[in-house]
């Protein structure tokens, strides 16, 4: 499996997102660097291992409150060997055309943000290789029912977000691995929310998923590079 390190971004800086309490997000604090900026943060991740995909989180963006894209263009630019998984809502992704032309910035549309059937059958034109994030808040899911009752439009690659268990690095939600195991089989499914260590993440390789989304567990250093790269390349 792989794990991806995620940046979520507020104002031009890399935040603690935690319980998804977007209000009280401060600038994140990690043994990793002592910046806040976003490429100080992508590249104390590289110092850690060479990983090839991150997940972006454009708060702004997804707050309706400006945007984040000069920041994401120069790390897109100065780094144009990854991959990066961009969430900045809905609207932008289709005003701002031209910040996911470049070849490796995928879409994500969270469900939170209560996509419409057009929307998901235009972005699925525009964007064939988008990635759904179905968002869930303790018991409840957010976002439209047929999302979750059907998955007559998820795309191939789909995220599991725990967001009460964002940035707690406390651990997986058991109860949150109950998927149906065809969903395995049609769609490669990631975890973010909770991972702690090297074990949260054995547990969700044997029970299907192809990866995980993690920051905390990384920037407190629960996982060191030996277990990553056990984890990565195994």
């Amino acid at each position: 499996m792989i794990i991806i390190p995620v940046i979520d971004l507020l104002d031009g800086q890399v935040v603690h997102a935690l319980k998804g309490e977007r209000a009280s997000y401060a600038p994140i604090q990690s043994s990793l660097t002592n910046s806040s900026y976003p490429e100080a943060i992508l590249n104390a991740y590289l110092d850690l291992y060479p990983f090839k995909t991150f997940y972006v989180a454009d708060l702004n963006a997804i707050q309706k409150k400006g945007n984040n894209f000069a920041y994401i263009n120069t790390l897109s630019l100065h780094f144009p060997d990854i991959t990066f998984w961009l969430d900045a809502g809905i609207e932008d992704i289709i005003k701002q055309e031209s910040v996911y032309n470049h070849n490796f910035i995928q879409p994500v549309i969270g469900s939170e943000n209560k996509p419409s059937a057009e929307i998901l059958n235009r972005i699925n034109y525009q964007h064939p290789d988008w990635i759904l994030s179905l968002d869930k808040f303790d018991d409840e899911f957010i976002g439209v029912d047929d999302l979750f009752n059907s998955t007559q439009y998820w795309p191939k690659q789909v995220i599991m977000m725990m967001l009460n268990k964002v940035g707690t690095s406390s651990g997986i939600d058991i109860q949150a691995l109950n998927r149906k195991p065809e969903l395995h089989q049609k769609h490669q499914l990631y975890f973010a929310g909770g991972v702690a260590n090297k074990s949260d993440l054995i547990k969700l390789s044997d029970n299907g998923y192809a990866g995980a989304l993690i920051a905390t567990a990384l920037h407190n250093r629960r996982l060191d590079n030996d277990s990553i790269t056990e984890i990565m390349e195994n």
